[in-house]
């Protein structure tokens, strides 16, 4: 699991560019995105922008895989949810199945797109992670979370 401690996602959306370059993602496609939360007011009247790093926490029980009719979808042994783009139609069943909309379907493959850790890579972590430059993305038990706070 990726977390994120104390440090805040400043919305830089480093990690969005970095995940792009590594996986050749077209425009529109992610496998993370950095959402905008407000603007939002405090106490003091002030203007507050929070972000929220939208990506595959690898769930305990993916809704996504059990969606998928081609299997195309499986979770590892390690708890990683990993996709065959062999076995991908581009059903989309998986995009809709997905509770935390953090799939995407890529017109230019007609596969569907979603975080995996970088585990075909060969990396030691990450490539989002280890670009994050507040380092608000921690990696945990094969999972990648962020904390905003």
């Amino acid at each position: 699991m990726l977390i994120s401690i104390p440090n805040p996602c400043i919305g830089c959306r480093s990690c969005e560019v970095a995940c792009k370059q590594i996986n050749n993602l077209p425009p529109g496609v992610y496998r993370i995105k950095v959402e905008e939360v407000g603007p939002k007011y405090n106490a003091n009247g002030k203007i507050i922008m929070k972000f929220r790093v939208v990506r595959c926490t690898q769930c305990e029980k993916p809704q996504c895989v059990n969606a998928c009719p081609k299997g195309a979808l499986r979770k590892r042994e390690d708890g990683i949810v990993v996709l065959d783009k062999a076995l991908c139609t581009g059903c989309k069943t998986c995009v809709d199945a997905c509770p935390i909309h953090a799939i995407w379907f890529n017109p230019e493959t007609g596969k569907i797109e979603k975080c995996d850790l970088c585990v075909d890579k060969g990396l030691d972590e990450p490539f989002c992670m280890k670009h994050c430059i507040t380092r608000s993305l921690h990696s945990v038990n094969n999972r990648l979370s962020w904390i905003p706070w």
